[in-house]
């Protein structure tokens, strides 16, 4: 595990009630308090180096607000988890062009498994919050969904976690606390 280190995770667009409509005033909400959370992620915890699994949506963005701030902090790292190599293959070719033009722009990519097989993206996920102190989280509080999964799995490793709800509200920050009060 790195101190200086932070994921992110959270739900596809399809998953968001704005989609992928990223002119909606609620995505353009969430964008700004990701680059928010993000700055005090650098400001007071010193994070340094930040990991995207570079899906479709959160971690996109994430991605994108990482390589911006480059320019004003020049000391922080994205490097990109690659579940598999064909994880872009069906998505629409300017969802591919942006998600190439991540890739080159990072510090660093991995790729957690060559091929595409049923838990790649589990064990992406899993490698993220086993390589990092803080989970930036955007979680719509449903209990039956990954992203929920993934949070009871950061718990168990006693993450920092940072939830925002994709709908506002003021962000939640776990310090080791239990979920059931989320």
């Amino acid at each position: 595990m790195h101190n200086q280190t932070c994921c992110f995770i959270g739900h596809q667009y399809q998953s968001l009630p704005f989609g992928d409509n990223e002119n909606h005033p609620d995505c353009i909400r969430l964008k700004a308090a990701l680059e928010k959370e993000i700055i005090k992620l650098i400001k007071r915890h010193h994070v340094l180096c930040f990991i995207s699994g570079m899906d479709l949506g959160m971690d996109t963005w994430c991605a994108e607000i990482v390589l911006k701030l480059k320019e004003q902090y020049t000391d922080i790292r994205l490097e990109c988890a690659l579940p598999c190599e064909t994880q872009a293959k069906y998505w629409r070719p300017e969802q591919r062009r942006r998600y190439e033009k991540i890739i080159a722009s990072a510090d660093k990519s991995t790729l957690v498994a060559n091929r595409y097989h049923q838990r790649c993206n589990a064990e992406c996920t899993q490698y993220m919050v086993d390589n990092s102190l803080y989970v930036l989280v955007v979680w719509n509080e449903e209990q039956h969904s990954e992203t929920y999964n993934i949070l009871k799995y950061a718990y168990s490793k006693k993450r920092n976690l940072i939830i925002l709800n994709p709908l506002g509200g003021k962000p939640k920050h776990h310090v080791i606390k239990s979920l059931n009060r989320v």
